[in-house]
């Protein structure tokens, strides 16, 4: 039976997450208004084809929102709550018997509960608040993407089917935390045939056919609740990142002629690119979900480079620290932001300046985002995060001494 090499969850680690999420920010944030007339959106590829004529301000936008690439972020985010979460289940006490392990899944369920619902809690009460403040007003600068949030009534069931991850008409990218909430669910699973090597591997090719087999627009409806087959895909993450905390032992010594840096390097190229080269999501994800493995893997177990250095510069590692909050944050950030421009700023100067408008609502919206997000972390986040390991320690505590 394998066992996981556990060093600790170090900085550069949690700086990863907030990498991505400040790509997540910027993906959307330059999503803000219209630049040389055209809309882009982040949900289709149409703007990647854009003729040369259509401006360099529009090409510079494309090249921008291609890089930054939010749809990468999240499944790097997915690849990295896999890992850290065979991680932290490494360091728990399972016992040998049913009712100890029993125990011990109460006290994981514990502790992702009280990580994960508070901020999904709170961030669709601000949004809610929001919305129900008052109607809000596209103008005809902002893009279509921008217009479709915040500017349609909304009630109190809204609120409700949002929260309990069957809406997002609120907060849109808690798509991604009902991904988060069936790779928790499954998590145990992962981590207990991840131990093994044939089972490991089965467990993986199962989840890649899967990925591949149901439909992207499939869904399951299970006693009135609805639930996207697309999840399939992005579990698939969870999949990986629960094999790369495992898969150290199994790897072959890395070739001479390849650097750890170019190794990062390449991953971070494949990364950015897989989501706009290939025509499925199920393949871009499949490579996305892969070169996040190896950018997670070097950072947690090679302490030197670039990129660990990076990670460990004090402003980096504070917005890691803040990233959950940062990422179920920002769309209402954003959104707050091009409405404060299109009252400041004249129609017909955003017009001709769509790209210097996006960055400025970039830099508005980062700017709000922190200090809201710095906000929720130390009196939502830390207080919950807390009240989850200490429930967990007791019960883990319980079933040391039972054992004993």
């Amino acid at each position: 039976m394998r066992s996981i090499e556990y060093r600790g969850f170090n900085d550069a680690l949690l700086s990863l997450r907030g990498i991505a999420a400040c790509a997540v920010l910027m993906f959307h944030g330059m999503l803000v208004f219209k630049v040389d007339g055209l809309s882009f959106g982040p949900y289709d590829h149409t703007f990647l084809w854009f003729a040369s004529d259509a401006g360099i301000a529009a090409q510079l936008e494309k090249w921008t929102v291609m890089l930054a690439n939010g749809h990468a972020a999240v499944t790097f985010f997915l690849v990295h709550s896999g890992f850290v979460l065979a991680l932290s289940m490494s360091r728990m006490t399972w016992g040998s018997s049913l009712p100890d392990g029993a125990t011990a899944l109460i006290a994981y369920a514990a502790k992702r509960i009280f990580r994960l619902w508070p901020m999904i809690i709170v961030s669709c009460v601000l949004a809610f608040a929001y919305q129900f403040a008052g109607h809000k007003v596209a103008s005809p600068t902002h893009s279509t993407w921008y217009s479709a949030f915040f500017t349609s009534l909304t009630d109190f069931s809204d609120l409700l089917h949002n929260i309990a991850l069957q809406r997002f008409n609120l907060v849109p990218f808690l798509w991604s935390l009902l991904v988060e909430t069936y790779g928790s669910i499954l998590m145990p699973l992962f981590y207990f045939l991840g131990r093994r090597t044939f089972t490991t591997y089965l467990l993986l090719v199962a989840f890649y056919l899967l990925s591949w087999a149901v439909p992207s627009d499939a869904y399951v409806i299970v006693n009135g609740w609805t639930f996207s087959a697309l999840s399939t895909v992005f579990v698939f993450c969870f999949v990986i990142g629960t094999i790369t905390a495992f898969i150290r032992q199994d790897l072959p010594q890395r070739p001479s002629w390849i650097s750890q840096n170019a190794l990062i390097l390449i991953s971070f190229i494949f990364l950015v690119l897989a989501r706009w080269a290939l025509p499925t999501i199920g393949g871009a994800v499949v490579i996305e979900a892969l070169a996040s493995a190896v950018i997670v893997y070097s950072v947690y177990y090679h302490a030197e480079g670039p990129l660990q250095w990076f990670c460990n510069l004090r402003i980096v590692k504070f917005f890691g620290l803040i990233s959950f909050s940062l990422y179920v944050n920002s769309l209402l950030c954003i959104h707050i932001s091009g409405q404060i421009l299109t009252r400041l700023v004249p129609e017909a100067f955003i017009e001709a300046n769509g790209l210097g408008m996006n960055m400025i609502a970039v830099a508005l919206a980062a700017a709000l985002v922190t200090v809201l997000s710095y906000l929720t972390f130390h009196f939502i986040e830390a207080p919950f995060m807390r009240a989850g390991k200490q429930i967990s320690g007791l019960m883990e505590g319980r079933l040391q001494v039972a054992q004993s």
